[in-house]
């Protein structure tokens, strides 16, 4: 993996990784993960050009029986395959040990040229995943993202602290949650962040925040919400918004050395 050193394999080592450390024996609900289940194909067509990986704000169970009901607005516009995450969303001090299962089974899948959109939550385990390997990332969505899966009053206070002072905290240490701020310049791949009109103050500060500091990155804020009312599917407006993206040239900066 680019830029991102290896974890080691080892029960007993501590894992240190993006500021996260935890217990890999621990974490007993990643370890029993079953990668087959990860993440289910909705749309496949005969020849697709590559795939977009959708990873819902608290992760989902797709019935198969329903599968061509489910985003029928972005699949009628496709010639991509577009998978789904079929799993909760994991705690914060999870979160990078989960991107590698989902990198793992992308792998074991052969699915290639990858586009991601991450809401709300998910959003974070797609900043872990354009970090972690960013060979298979061509661009990635962030609708109203967070920097963190889920974060708590404690994190949040801090945020609202370390604004006020000129040097970082030393109380960042004592949580176990993924947080991506301090890694984001990593990323290579194009990003468009959306911010929806009844996205809370928190969310619209983190948006704003990631823009400044992801190198190629593109903020925009819709008029709407991005699904419909009263279903699964995506507005009209977030497919066009999409699209455009889509069909812009691939640019990425100069790689860190």
């Amino acid at each position: 993996m680019n830029n991102v050193n290896k974890i080691e394999d080892s029960e007993s080592e501590e894992i240190s990784f993006k500021g996260v450390s935890s217990e890999r024996s621990g974490d007993e609900n990643i370890s029993s993960l079953n990668d087959r289940d990860l993440l289910s194909i909705v749309h496949s067509p005969e020849h697709p050009d590559g795939t977009i990986l959708i990873i819902l704000n608290d992760g989902a169970f797709i019935d198969s029986s329903k599968s061509e009901e489910i985003y029928s607005t972005l699949r009628n516009n496709q010639t991509s395959r577009i998978v789904v995450l079929n799993h909760l969303l994991p705690m914060g001090s999870e979160v990078i040990r989960f991107a590698e299962s989902v990198i793992a089974e992308l792998e074991r899948k052969s699915l290639k040229r990858i586009t991601l959109i991450g809401i709300e939550d998910g959003a974070s385990v797609v900043q872990a995943l354009t970090i972690l390997e960013p060979r298979l990332i061509r661009r990635a969505v962030l609708v109203n993202p967070n920097s963190r899966v889920n974060p708590t009053f404690f994190s949040r206070a801090i945020d609202w602290i370390e604004k006020f002072l000129p040097v970082g905290l030393p109380f960042r240490a004592v949580t176990k949650e993924f947080d991506s701020r301090p890694f984001v310049h990593r990323i290579r791949c194009p990003i468009l962040i959306v911010t929806t009109p009844s996205e809370n103050f928190y969310r619209v500060r983190e948006s704003e925040y990631l823009a400044n500091k992801i190198p190629n990155c593109y903020l925009v804020k819709t008029e709407g919400a991005y699904f419909q009312d009263g279903n699964s599917d995506f507005s009209q407006e977030f497919v066009k918004l999409f699209d455009e993206f889509q069909k812009s040239p691939v640019k990425r900066p100069q790689k860190n050395r």
